[in-house]
């Protein structure tokens, strides 16, 4: 047992030479605190006690040269007792690890070797002469520590467990300092989760800010008292779009008469633009269709004065999807109403009686891909030209202009419509030609064009339009023959040609009936250069329904074969030259409601099997005519009957009480004729009301009495003369 501390004792000494280099400028110091001492076993306070050196007041080490006050001290340093000193290459750094069994405690600060790169261990010549304990120590951190009357210690070997005694040893985290510490990291990341979201919201505001400043400097629309106008910088002029609005505009590939309409603010399409920037920032929710299809509809609205409309709700709400702008009114004919698909596509627009002013605007095109019907019936502000633009609404089918104030010329482009079947554009001031290109609209069914204005002869080519189904042509100024290839369409079934009075019609009636047009159901013809007499062929159309041949220069007798028109309930033949009397014939036409035969040459008596047979009659116009004879109290049986004019005839004999029966009557005229008698008390409100002027199936219309009722009369009652 000794033998082995003994060789312990020479291998310290070893170490310790090894550790002392011959300049005794090295040296190795072990330092402790008093409650290191007392903690662990074997620690010894040095018995010898040398001046060290001091510290030179400045805080820092003193000099090379001046660090030991005394050379010698060194000298009597000998390795501690029962220590196995870690082995150590010159310069301090650890070469292998300390040997099990030895341990110091130093506040935490690792024992380290005295280098003179290092702070050093002094001790004052006070300190050593009142064996006090130095005053500071130093670590291989190179941190210096001061404790007044503390001393050296050195680390004795622990031999066993016995002599370890109680060390400080690590004890786990507490459950509750884990809860501490999990709620100190939910903090940290708590605080850097809200920061970074302050920092995103403050990105946004910043761009939206910059956003609103560029869309400030362009005019906005305005809103006040129901109307919209514009608010422009007082300059009227257009700004510069934004980026984001031309990337907008590129995707839609508007035309470039709308891209240059577009920056004169005076224009609906710059209107609607200013419409699209105030609404900017959900135009990348809409597809591209859509975005063209609210702009269409935007500029129309502007261009029609759409503030001024009978009906605009809803208009450019942007909330509001374009096809309920106007949906609580789509059961009312007297409103607008649209028609959408069910993927929201526009088909049918319809703006009856809206009220609309303006023009048309050329942006209409951007329905073309589903725009199907366009009614414009009844805005009598509605002017302009028709564009040529409306060309590119191939899917038209219904183009109603009717009681427009349309004006200028019919496009060529109208003919690129080869889809469409109806286009009414009477009571227009249409002017110029008929165009030849009406010829490519194979599936039109109706045309009807009337207008003072337009000129030039009918074209032939609308003959090539072998569905047509009803012709409708009103014009001072058409001119030349009706082309013969009308008489060949096979499904004409109304032909109306009315005041024309430069076509020289010649003998078309004749010629109608010896044709295809098999089918006709009503012919119209009035105001017209025809000749000849009435036609005896005429039963061969026996479709017919309405026959209206006034102002047409007929002369001779009504023929007989008039009763082989079975199906007639209209039958107009007024100021003509007929003569003679009524056949027998007539009265075959059972369901006959209008008879106008006034202003012709007619003659004879009215005999009760007219009024027995025409009970279906509403309106009977006998007025300017050579009829004599009494008037048949069979008159009674006409309980339809609503307008009676018998003035300027040759009727006489007593008035028939039996007038009294008629629950029907709304006007009765028997002035500048020979009856007498009594007026009935109840006929009285009768005549003095407004005459009806009839044409026939087209209605009646009220007109104002230019006779008294009594006028050459010898009637009495009422305002005659008294009874």
């Amino acid at each position: 047992m000794e033998t082995v501390e003994q060789e312990h004792r020479e291998q310290r000494k070893v170490d310790c030479q090894l550790l002392m280099p011959a300049d005794q400028e090295d040296a190795i110091t072990i330092m402790g605190t008093k409650k290191q001492k007392e903690l662990i076993d074997g620690i010894e306070m040095v018995e010898q006690k040398k001046p060290s050196p001091s510290f030179n007041g400045t805080g820092r080490s003193p000099g090379r040269d001046q660090f030991f006050q005394y050379p010698g001290i060194m000298d009597d340093i000998q390795p501690l007792p029962d220590v196995a000193p870690p082995s150590l290459h010159r310069g301090g750094r650890r070469t292998r690890e300390v040997e099990p069994g030895a341990y110091a405690l130093g506040g935490g600060i690792r024992p380290a070797f005295y280098h003179p790169r290092m702070p050093s261990v002094a001790m004052t010549n006070n300190e050593v002469a009142n064996d006090s304990e130095p005053t500071s120590f130093s670590s291989s951190l190179g941190q210096s520590c001061s404790a007044e009357n503390e001393t050296l210690v050195h680390a004795q070997p622990i031999n066993d467990d016995s002599e370890r005694g109680e060390l400080p040893t690590a004890k786990p985290m507490s459950e509750r300092a884990k809860i501490v510490w999990k709620k100190k990291i939910f903090l940290s990341l708590t605080v850097e989760m809200l920061v970074g979201i302050m920092v995103i919201i403050g990105i946004a505001l910043v761009v939206s800010f910059r956003n609103n400043r560029l869309t400030q400097k362009v005019p906005q629309l305005k809103q006040q008292n129901g109307a919209i106008y514009m608010h422009t910088d007082g300059h009227g002029a257009t700004q510069a779009p934004t980026t984001f609005m031309d990337g907008i505009l590129k995707g839609l590939n508007l035309p470039d008469y709308t891209l240059e309409a577009m920056q004169d603010h005076r224009c609906p399409q710059y209107k609607a633009y200013q419409w699209f920037l105030e609404n900017q920032q959900s135009l990348g929710t809409y597809p591209k269709w859509r975005l063209k299809q609210r702009f269409a509809l935007a500029t129309f609205f502007f261009a029609t004065r759409g503030e001024h409309w009978v009906n605009h709700h809803s208009w450019l709400d942007w909330e509001t999807h374009e096809c309920y702008w106007e949906q609580q009114f789509t059961l009312k004919e007297d409103f607008s109403s649209f028609q959408c698909d069910d993927s929201g596509h526009i088909q049918s627009l319809s703006f009856l009686r809206n009220k609309l002013a303006g023009t048309i605007p050329k942006e209409m095109s951007l329905l073309s891909a589903t725009l199907t019907r366009l009614n414009l019936l009844g805005n009598m502000e509605l002017n302009g030209q028709i564009p040529s633009e409306i060309g590119l609404l191939t899917k038209l089918t219904v183009l109603l202009t009717f009681m427009t104030k349309l004006s200028g010329g019919i496009p060529t482009e109208i003919g690129l419509l080869t889809n469409l079947r109806v286009w009414d554009s009477k009571m227009t001031d249409l002017s110029g030609s008929i165009p030849t290109e009406m010829g490519l609209l194979r599936d039109l069914k109706e045309l009807e064009l009337a207008s003072k204005e337009i000129t030039g002869q009918i074209p032939s080519e609308l003959g090539l339009l072998s569905g047509l189904t009803r012709l409708s042509l009103f014009s001072m100024g058409l001119s030349g023959t009706l082309p013969k290839e009308l008489y060949q369409l096979p499904s004409m079934a109304f032909f109306w040609l009315g005041d024309c009075p430069g076509i020289d019609l010649g003998p078309i009636i004749p010629a109608l009936a010896a044709t295809q047009m098999l089918h006709l159901e009503r012919v119209v013809l009035q105001g017209n250069q025809g000749t000849g007499s009435f036609p005896y062929n005429m039963g061969r159309l026996s479709s017919l329904i309405s026959l209206s041949l006034n102002r047409f220069q007929l002369s001779n007798a009504i023929p007989s074969e008039i009763g082989e028109l079975t199906q007639l309930t209209a039958l107009d033949l007024q100021e003509n030259l007929l003569s003679s009397s009524v056949p027998s014939e007539l009265y075959l036409l059972f369901g006959l409601r209008f008879l106008v035969l006034n202003s012709n040459i007619l003659t004879g008596h009215l005999p009760p099997q007219l009024f027995q047979s025409l009970r279906k009659l509403e309106v009977l116009h006998l007025h300017n005519t050579h009829f004599s004879g009494s008037l048949a109290s069979e008159i009674g049986l006409l309980t339809n009957l609503k307008e009676l004019e018998l003035q300027s005839t040759s009727l006489s004999g007593e008035l028939p009480s039996e007038l009294l029966v008629l629950p029907n009557l709304t006007g009765i005229s028997v002035a500048n004729t020979s009856l007498y008698g009594s007026i009935p008390d109840g006929l009285c409100h009768l005549l003095h009301r407004n005459e009806l002027e009839c044409y026939g199936p087209h209605g009646c219309y009220p007109k104002k009495m230019t006779t008294s009722v009594c006028q050459g009369t010898v009637l009495c009652g009422c305002n005659c003369a008294p009874c």
